[in-house]
């Protein structure tokens, strides 16, 4: 049997409300102002816990349902994939390892350095 505990939130408004009636109708310029607050907090959040207590649910587990065959999936005929993002995921990769000729062939990500780092310089092959 599953077990499943729902909290009341009664008892965090009600400690929420303390403070906020607390800001808005007493002075709050001290520290013992603050400590006053905190421990009418307290046992306002035990008082509502102890009016609103935890709901116990006890459910039954459930009856174990056989898991169905899977489809056996056909062949996809030719290169066509069936899928739409991975024809332009294969598309676009092609088009990164594609090497520029202008470049001499070196693979570049922002078409403005070589291979060894030299950025805003002009690659020129070796001879």
């Amino acid at each position: 049997m599953a077990k499943i505990v729902k909290k009341s939130p009664i008892p965090l408004y009600g400690a929420a409300a303390v403070w906020l009636l607390w800001a808005v109708f007493l002075p709050m310029y001290a520290l013992w102002h603050f400590a006053l607050v905190a421990a009418a907090s307290v046992l306002v959040w035990f008082g509502l816990k102890k009016l609103c207590p935890d709901k116990v649910l006890n459910l039954p587990d459930p009856e174990p349902q056989p898991e169905p065959e899977p489809e056996p999936r056909p062949e996809p005929a030719g290169q066509a994939p069936e899928d739409p993002i991975a024809a332009e995921r294969a598309r676009a990769l092609s088009e990164l390892r594609r090497r520029p000729p202008e470049r001499g062939g070196t693979p570049c990500a922002r078409g403005r350095h070589d291979i060894a780092g030299n950025h805003g310089r002009q690659y020129r092959p070796r001879p």
